[in-house]
């Protein structure tokens, strides 16, 4: 490898993070702008907050409902399921 191909090589990685560093900035530019017209709109309105809250329940409410179905599948596994040391075969 001459220093030809190593300098193209460190001009583009300069260029990739350059880009990253900038493109990260006015994300960052952009989420801040967004913030501060939400802020100054009030936030949200009383039937989005309610719609909003709504859906955080319904949310934990699907988690614990997957959570309960998980353990109960990891229970029936262990019930039908033969192990590595188990010589017994399910029952069909």
């Amino acid at each position: 490898m001459d220093f030809g191909d190593f300098a193209e090589e460190l001009l583009a990685l300069v260029l990739v993070a350059a880009a990253a560093v900038v493109l990260g900035r006015a994300g960052w530019a952009l989420v801040r702008i967004i913030e501060c017209r939400f802020l100054e709109h009030g936030g949200l309105r009383p039937e989005a907050e309610g719609r909003f809250l709504l859906l955080e329940e319904e949310c934990t409410s699907l988690r614990r409902d997957l959570t309960d179905l998980k353990d109960r599948q990891e229970f029936m596994d262990r019930l039908f399921l033969p192990g590595p040391g188990d010589t017994r075969r399910p029952s069909s």
